[in-house]
């Protein structure tokens, strides 16, 4: 929508309209990179005071969602009695390695199952209710994956609790849209423009992502000169599985490009992806 058309943009950071104007060589490669995709649009930057700035301002925050805090006693009886992996538990069958005791709640005739191994008793969470006990914390301010862990884990307890909370941390769509995440940094490369279509690919790979009708990775393949894209959801991140849905997917319906760029992911470094390479004189 923004490609090809004259606009500008409007900042409330002074010094970012200069950010064109700099030496490059006094850039490090991520801000090269990033100048680097802007500049696909504009490099017409203008101030805009802060206080001016309000609509912007409002939408670069992480929104905050509002969730009823999970104090339904009843409720939380209800899910304990009926959850198998605490009775698994009770009975044994699951190895455990907290000690849980029924505490009687203040000034309630009910009684919870609480992890008393630590210096303050933490609820026993069932199954059902452990997504919403991270939704009902994480989502207050975002924070990353460390400090949720902490968070829950001062008043809450279920098995595999810390495996659970990377996977939802990582898959919160506002952390992934808001935070900056640190890559390793490198070169900014030189490309040679290419002189015909498909004779230049980039290809990476995206995941692991919440798991969806079996697939966890997603294949991504772009073509340098038309900037036409490709994605294939894959099972695994396998060298194999990478190949074969390169050449089946692109190979096949292109042709073979004459040159492919890709990062030092151990797939695209595998021995089976270099003979695949030669095998089609790539």
């Amino acid at each position: 929508m923004l490609e090809a058309r004259p606009f500008a943009l409007y900042v409330d950071h002074k010094p970012f309209t200069y950010a064109f104007r700099q030496n490059s060589d006094k850039c490090s490669p991520r801000r090269l990179r990033q100048l680097d995709f802007i500049s696909q649009f504009t490099t017409d930057i203008r101030y805009v005071p802060g206080k001016e700035n309000v609509v912007a301002d409002s939408l670069s925050r992480v929104c905050e969602i509002q969730f009823s805090l999970l104090a339904d006693l009843k409720l939380w009886e209800s899910s304990q009695n009926s959850d198998p992996e605490l009775k698994g538990i009770l009975e044994g069958k699951i190895k455990f390695s907290g000690d849980l005791v029924k505490v009687q709640m203040p000034d309630s005739e009910i009684s919870l199952y609480c992890n008393v191994n630590s210096e303050s008793n933490r609820f026993y969470v069932p199954g059902e209710l452990r997504r919403k006990i991270f939704g009902n914390l994480h989502h207050m301010s975002h924070p990353g994956i460390r400090a949720t862990k902490a968070l829950i884990a001062s008043r809450y307890y279920w098995p595999n609790q810390n495996k659970d909370i990377t996977n939802w941390c990582r898959a919160c769509i506002p952390c992934q849209k808001s935070k900056v995440h640190q890559y390793t940094k490198a070169p900014a490369s030189q490309f040679l423009p290419p002189d015909a279509r498909f004779s230049h690919v980039h290809l990476d790979l995206i995941g692991p992502l919440p798991i969806s009708g079996g697939f966890r990775y997603c294949l991504t393949m772009v073509d340098r000169l038309t900037r036409w894209p490709e994605a294939v959801p894959l099972l695994d991140a396998k060298a194999e599985t990478v190949a074969i849905a390169f050449m089946f997917n692109w190979i096949s319906r292109f042709g073979l490009p004459e040159r492919v760029a890709c990062d030092q992911g151990g797939q695209f470094e595998s021995g089976l992806f270099q003979t695949l390479a030669r095998m089609f004189g790539i």
